[in-house]
């Protein structure tokens, strides 16, 4: 396999993870929801269950930075090359329209993001068993 396919495959395997983080983020705040209940008028959820909803609410919150700072990078990549093209048209890469740079160099910190969600996610869901448990049995 060549290099390009290796990161194709890669990209694909960390858009596949954000969105399988992204829906059991949301599928751990619906579980949590499932035992609010209500107190003198009150919708309230149990005390125990606060930290693993600040977590998966924190996680989604690290999936929105990661695609504000990519969007941002990448439009920045983007102009920046706009204004060199302007300056220079005649230079290989724009007359071939064929950036030679990786974007991803300057993306570096785009994952970043990444592990602190999922770590996030999995804890969440650990406090959210760990409640389960102990209401079940």
């Amino acid at each position: 396999m060549k290099l390009q396919e290796w990161s194709e495959a890669a990209n694909d395997f960390t858009e596949k993870l954000s969105d399988v983080n992204r829906s059991l983020s949301f599928a751990g705040i619906a579980v949590i929801w499932i035992f609010k209940y209500t107190n003198g008028g009150q919708t309230s959820i149990p005390k125990e269950l606060y930290i693993p909803l600040l977590l998966f609410v924190a996680s989604l919150g690290f999936d929105l930075l990661q695609y504000i700072y990519g969007t941002f990078i990448l439009m920045w990549f983007v102009r920046k090359h706009e204004k060199l093209k302007e300056i220079d048209p005649n230079k290989e890469e724009y007359v071939k329209d064929e950036i030679v740079a990786d974007p991803r160099m300057s993306i570096g910190p785009y994952y970043y993001f990444l592990l602190p969600k999922v770590i996030l996610t999995v804890v969440g869901f650990s406090f959210l068993l760990i409640y389960l448990f102990k209401t079940i049995f």
